[in-house]
């Protein structure tokens, strides 16, 4: 699936009800999310995200809300940021190194429990 289909598709999933729970129990996920692990082969980025739980659930700001910044340096790197808040400096950043990733940047949130796209969030 190319860049903009995947986006278009993306942002037609509205729901933040939770579908799945990820293998290592640490947060539930969408649908939306779901169909972008799949569509842009970003099952390793669920894995990363639940690798980071434990340390970040030792703060007290991100147990309720994280937002995860995912943004492609170059055609094979993709730097992963973490922040407590909009506006707050990041809390946690990688840069890694992938394959092919189709999207420049999309940002998910994890707020309770649940990881979720933007247009799946309720503001």
């Amino acid at each position: 699936m190319d860049k903009r289909a995947l986006e278009e598709a993306l942002a037609a999933f509205t729901s933040p009800l939770a579908a799945l729970r990820h293998w290592t129990r640490s947060f539930h996920y969408t649908e939306g999310v779901k169909f972008l692990a799949e569509h842009a082969g970003a099952h390793w980025l669920l894995d990363y995200i639940a690798a980071r739980q434990k340390l970040a659930r030792k703060d007290r700001r991100l147990r309720d809300l994280q937002r995860w910044v995912i943004k492609k340096t170059d055609t094979r790197y993709v730097r992963i940021a973490c922040c407590r808040e909009s506006s707050e400096k990041v809390f946690h950043e990688d840069v890694q190194l992938l394959g092919e990733f189709p999207l420049e940047e999309i940002t998910l949130y994890l707020e309770s429990e649940t990881l979720m796209l933007p247009s799946e969030r309720r503001s």
